[in-house]
């Protein structure tokens, strides 16, 4: 139809014109049909197709889809148009006659003539034309009829139309009953439409009498636009409808008092369902409630009204209607937390509580005074501890394990009654049925678990937004408030969190974790449940602020319950995690980003942590910077360094234990020789499974890198100013334990070395290494030291000589590479090896040396991966 509409643009004065007739004399046929009693038949069902197809190719020839940019003329139409004549004349005819088929709707006793196929056609092809030319952004192009038509105010013509658009929708909303995808059409198209633009919006409040009728439907909670929609329809017609508070006068006019009259607006339209919401908090049989649909059903309309009318929509209507929005919502804190414990146990109230409380941290937090802010940062808490005592106990095992073991009970089944099928079709077709039944079930409850989980991701994600606010309010900015040691001014949140150990955590029931055939991301979050199974909730300092604490505390509650088996269930019901696409995928990427702003912007608190908890953050970004090195190699590769990295390991263990007898470095560098075994032998002994190239997501890699590189500017920092950085904390048991700093390095050159990564990646693990060597030279020493050794000897040289390219100035390693007796190999290259601690004249931290160090990186990574390959 698009390409159809291309080839009517180039010749509009001959083509529109056919189409205007044929949509006249499609509704004249349709009415004839209606009036000989013929409703029903071929000829109205005929008329009825015809129309649908023309209204929509009028739509297509009149405007483009508008998606992502702002809606404009196409260019065709507008060049045809500037010449004037008949190809003005055509545009306005066609519009004319797209414009005649509402008035037809709207008929009495339309309805039952009309189909809701037609008037879908209808919503969609006018919510189309007014995004380009009823009160456009840019009227430029537009002929000069249209413009004084349906681009002025004041002509009549144009207030006319916004009155009938506004009455179709509400038409269609309560004349139509049980037509979901009719209603979606108005709700997700139309109305957003009329409710984008202030000129529209100004509109539809002075001079549409529907729109009143409409909104007055709406406050006064009428069933056809509360049972008889669908929660998600509820959340959008709520947030148009509140949206359109934008059309009254802004605060720099002088007509009337715009903050009282948006925030009347507001309070009129979402009182009712506030009041409504509190009074079933308040009822004494509240309990006995929780098992009845229609109670659940109505509980989930009211809490989408109020996600999208007291926050998506009061905030982009401006702050008069963002703070009625809030004064609303401040009423309903204790009521909503009584309606958690009271309901909380339905996944689908579970979710949607969840999603509200994002939506209020969202759209108000970053608004809000000191004593506000408080207030809803002490209720988010509330929210939290009340989730983890209550659904989150049962979201994690019960739901992602169904699923689980729903798939391997119907694959098994399916593979031993397949033997038996011509034996036992009628049994075999009777389990069949039960175990897809079992299955299906499984996974939704998968499904659940992983929309709620994500909710509580994304609530946590939308607190962080006070730190911008309060940033950007600092005189200092981020120059100050991101230095290591120093956070944003927040809220003090003292004595808020409970205790350490405390709240019920379900750390000890989280399962280990699956096997080689994992997606990727059970691969990213089997590092949290491994390292989370040791019990205890995540400690805060009683001085930090605000954010970090709430943050940490949903941390503490979302971690154990990032089960492999949920992400499994989830990823496999969501189509997948390649690219992130799965439910799954979804999740590991808000972690992931989470992860790497707190490590960022909150180290400080994060270091803070107990020994246990801060591992559990650590090994998450582990896993996720693994990922990329892990999927981006072919099984043969994988297989063929596996065994090599098998093969070395040994050498490298001496010789790392020959580096702790000489005793060389200083604290960090003893350290560095005790846990820098090998490159090779972190991998082999990795609990995480290595995954397919299916399931790699490059959002999760970059995320686990910033997120490292933010823990090691903090750590250097912190040393320069007298300070422990991470230095109290210790390397994870799997790999040896010691100091924290050889580790990471160790890993880091380990991804850059052993996978096949591009530059993207390369630079990103660069700017986690350089702090590190900052830090801690000698790490890096007892690595080359170790790389060297293990290295093929005819090789061992040229290693040693590109090590020494990454930190040394460029004048320390001409004669590196000269030519020695093969007998003497190895002892030159390991003397060249012990030399290649960091001198300090090379890099610094600024932005010039990260750069630098960077192209360097690149360069020295793209000699070793040939060199370490020889065999």
């Amino acid at each position: 139809m698009a390409e159809a509409a291309m080839l009517a643009r180039a010749a509009p004065a001959a083509t529109f014109s056919l189409l205007a007739t044929a949509m006249a004399a499609g509704q004249q046929q349709l009415l004839a049909a209606t009036a000989a009693g013929l409703a029903g038949g071929e000829v109205w069902a005929v008329s009825l197709e015809r129309l649908c197809w023309l209204v929509r190719m009028a739509a297509h020839c009149l405007a483009d889809s508008g998606a992502g940019e702002t809606p404009l003329m196409p260019l065709p139409l507008s060049i045809a148009v500037e010449g004037g004549g008949p190809a003005v004349a055509a545009v306005e005819g066609l519009t004319a006659a797209l414009l005649g088929l509402p008035a037809l709707a709207l008929q009495e006793g339309a309805a039952a003539v009309l189909s809701p196929r037609l008037m879908e056609s209808c919503v969609w092809s006018l919510a189309r034309w007014s995004d380009t030319y009823l009160f456009p952004e840019e009227a430029e192009g537009l002929p000069a009829a249209l413009v004084a038509a349906y681009a002025t105010r004041g002509s009549g013509q144009a207030e006319a139309v916004v009155d009938g658009l506004a009455r179709l929708a509400a038409t269609c909303l309560v004349a139509f009953p049980g037509e979901a995808e009719l209603h979606g059409m108005v709700c997700t198209a139309l109305l957003p439409v009329l409710s984008r633009r202030r000129p529209l919006c100004s509109s539809l409040l002075e001079c549409s009498r529907s729109w009143g009728e409409l909104c007055g439907a709406f406050a006064a909670r009428r069933p056809q636009l509360t049972n008889g929609l669908a929660p998600k329809l509820q959340r959008w017609l709520s947030q148009s409808l509140c949206q359109v508070a934008c059309g009254f006068p802004a605060a720099d006019t002088p007509a009337g008092n715009p903050a009282a009259a948006a925030g009347h607006y507001i309070t009129q339209l979402l009182g009712p369902t506030a009041a409504e919401v509190r009074a079933l908090a308040a009822r004494p049989d509240l309990y006995d409630m929780t098992s009845r649909a229609d109670v659940i059903g109505a509980l989930c309309g009211m809490l989408e009204v109020l996600r999208g009318g007291a926050c998506r929509g009061a905030a982009a209507a401006g702050p008069p209607a963002r703070a009625a929005g809030w004064g609303l919502i401040s009423e309903l804190l204790a009521p909503l937390l009584v309606l958690q414990r009271a309901f909380g146990d339905d996944p689908r109230v579970g979710a949607l509580l969840l999603k509200l409380a994002a939506g209020i941290v969202e759209h108000h937090v970053g608004y809000l005074p000191t004593d506000q802010a408080h207030l809803l940062m002490n209720w988010v808490l509330e929210l939290l501890r009340q989730y983890r005592l209550g659904r989150a106990a049962r979201v994690s095992v019960a739901a992602a394990a169904a699923a689980a073991r729903g798939r391997r009970k119907a694959h098994h089944f399916a593979h031993s009654q397949g033997h038996h099928l011509h034996h036992h079709h009628r049994l075999h077709h009777h389990h069949s049925n039960g175990q897809s039944a079992y299955l299906l079930q499984g996974e939704d409850a998968a499904q659940d678990a992983a929309r709620e989980l994500r909710a509580l991701l994304q609530l946590l994600t939308h607190i962080t937004q006070r730190d911008v606010a309060l940033a950007a309010a600092a005189s200092d900015g981020w120059a100050t408030a991101s230095s290591a040691g120093s956070t944003p001014r927040s809220v003090n949140m003292s004595g808020l969190l409970p205790g350490p150990g405390g709240g019920g955590s379900s750390r000890g029931n989280t399962p280990k974790g699956p096997g080689g055939s994992a997606t990727a991301a059970v691969a990213l979050a089997a590092a949290a449940v491994s390292s989370a199974a040791g019990g205890g909730g995540l400690a805060v300092g009683e001085n930090e602020s605000g954010v970090a604490q709430v943050v940490l505390t949903g941390l503490d509650v979302l971690l154990p319950l990032l089960t492999p088996e949920l992400l499994a269930a989830a990823t496999a019901a969501g189509a997948g995690a390649a690219g992130g696409g799965g439910t799954g995928g979804k999740l590991t990427r808000l972690l992931f980003s989470l992860l790497a702003y707190m490590m960022e912007v909150h180290p400080h608190a994060v270091v803070a942590l107990p020994p246990t908890h801060f591992a559990t953050l650590l090994s998450c970004l582990v896993a996720g910077a693994r990922g990329f090195s892990l999927v981006h190699q072919p099984p043969e590769q994988q297989q063929q360094q596996q065994h090599a990295m098998n093969a070395t390991a040994n050498g490298s263990a001496t010789v790392a234990r020959a580096a702790v007898a000489d005793g060389t470095g200083r604290d960090g560098g003893a350290g560095a020789a005790t846990t820098s075994t090998s490159l090779s032998t972190s991998s082999a002994s990795c609990p995480y499974p290595a995954v397919s190239a299916t399931g790699f997501d490059g959002v999760v890699v970059q995320s686990a890198l910033e997120g490292l590189a933010g823990l090691a500017k903090y750590h250097h920092q912190s040393l320069l100013n007298g300070g422990r950085g991470f230095g109290a904390h210790q390397a994870p048991a799997a790999a040896g334990g010691g100091p924290l700093v050889p580790y990471l390095v160790q890993l880091l050159m380990q991804i850059v070395l052993l996978g096949d990564v591009g530059s993207d990646v390369v630079e990103l693990a660069g700017d986690a290494l350089l702090p590190l060597l900052q830090s801690d030279p000698a790490a890096f020493s007892s690595l080359g030291a170790t790389l060297v050794q293990s290295s093929n000897p005819r090789v061992a040289n040229q290693v040693g000589a590109s090590l020494a390219k990454l930190l040394a100035p460029t004048e320390a390693h001409g004669t590196a590479t000269a030519a020695t007796a093969p007998g003497a190999a190895n002892a030159v290259a390991a003397a060249a090896a012990a030399s290649l601690g960091l001198d300090p004249r090379t890099f610094d931290l600024s932005r010039l040396s990260r750069r630098a160090f960077r192209e360097r990186l690149c360069g020295v990574v793209s000699e070793l991966r040939g060199l370490l390959r020889v065999r």
